[in-house]
């Protein structure tokens, strides 16, 4: 049993930065889990202090990385655009891993085994489609009325 869910919060966070620019997805990102902390439905119940809290903590870590790495042209191919996506991606999963190892007392390698392993190929798709929609992210989003 995988003790965190499979959401679509890590594809969500680089088409955050595109939107918002670094500054902005990171401060976005902070405001939705202060949101979530003072009790707000935007996430489950007692998910910052669940098995999920170390993910959701490094959300903000893994915008301002994103954003950090497109603002130093980064974003100009799909594969650098992949590469700071994945870089972003893994600051999320070690924050997740260590929060099992220090909160939930899991060893590294059960950690690896329920925190990481199921969620790598879902990341990777994600983390592909990320870098493929970023530069026209910004229209569709605007079509979707969302931008």
């Amino acid at each position: 049993m995988v003790p965190v869910p499979i959401t679509g919060q890590t594809l969500a966070i680089p088409l955050l930065v595109v939107l918002l620019g670094r500054n902005g997805a990171t401060l976005a990102v902070l405001a939705y889990l202060i949101e979530g902390a003072l009790g707000l439905p935007v996430f489950a119940a007692g998910a910052l202090l669940s098995a999920t809290g170390g993910y959701l903590l490094a959300f903000p870590l893994a915008a301002f990385t994103i954003g950090w790495m497109f603002e130093r042209g980064l974003d100009r191919t799909y594969l650098t655009r992949l590469a700071a996506i994945v870089a972003g991606t893994s600051l999320v999963f070690v924050g997740g891993l260590l929060w099992l190892i220090a909160v939930f007392h899991v060893s590294p390698r059960s950690a690896v085994a329920l925190g990481l392993v199921p969620f790598l190929i879902g990341d990777a798709l994600k983390c592909a489609i990320a870098a493929a929609v970023a530069p026209v992210w910004p229209k569709i989003a605007a079509r979707l009325g969302i931008a």
